[in-house]
């Protein structure tokens, strides 16, 4: 068994059984001190417990598959929010592509029409449940990286350095958002001329 594996422990106050990692109570608001034994945990920032779990699992399987809910069901924006920049503007930028080729299909004939609207379909399914199975594997990766980086400086900076790479960003998910918005306007013309 590995140092994260799933286990439990009783809030003093309430007696409510909750993760051994979370740092307080959500129904008394109880406080612990969780120590975490693992270089990437200052970069993780929100849900460390859970996070560092996934990444015992992945490296005793030797696997890059996991699962994620969350990257599967929100894809880009759980990307943004975890500062997983690149990996969420691919995931933002391929189905507008195919969204710009399936609307210019319309101005053809039926059968490609049809072609372009499955291709588009099975993309998104594609991209859907690649973020599900292989996020947690590239969230790790980064976390990895930024650990690597992160050691060879001072404590001090360390410190800003984890708080500026790591941990999450609800201001990038607002910029996704605007992404969306800018993208929805550029795909406007072509949706409009779709269905001329």
């Amino acid at each position: 068994m590995g140092f994260y594996e799933k286990k439990f422990k009783v809030c003093p106050e309430c007696q409510r059984e909750m993760d051994y990692y979370e740092k307080a109570c959500i129904l008394c608001g109880h406080e612990f001190d969780v120590e975490y034994n693992d270089p990437r945990a200052p970069y993780i920032g929100e849900n460390v417990g859970d996070y560092l779990y996934k990444f015992e699992r992945l490296e005793r399987k030797n696997t890059k598959i996991g699962w994620s809910w969350c990257a599967f069901i929100f894809g880009p924006t759980w990307m943004f929010y975890r500062k997983m920049y690149q990996k969420g503007l691919i995931f933002l930028v391929v189905p507008l592509i195919i969204d710009c080729f399936s609307y210019l299909a319309y101005l053809t004939n039926d059968t490609v029409i049809v072609i372009a609207s499955v291709v588009d379909l099975i993309v998104t399914l594609a991209l859907w449940i690649a973020g599900g199975l292989f996020s947690d594997y590239w969230y790790m990766k980064k976390m990895d990286s930024l650990a690597h980086e992160g050691a060879s400086l001072e404590e001090a900076t360390q410190l800003v350095f984890a708080q500026d790479k790591g941990g999450t960003s609800v201001k990038m998910v607002f910029a996704y958002f605007g992404l969306c918005v800018i993208s929805g306007f550029i795909l406007m013309p072509l949706e409009n001329l779709a269905m001329l």
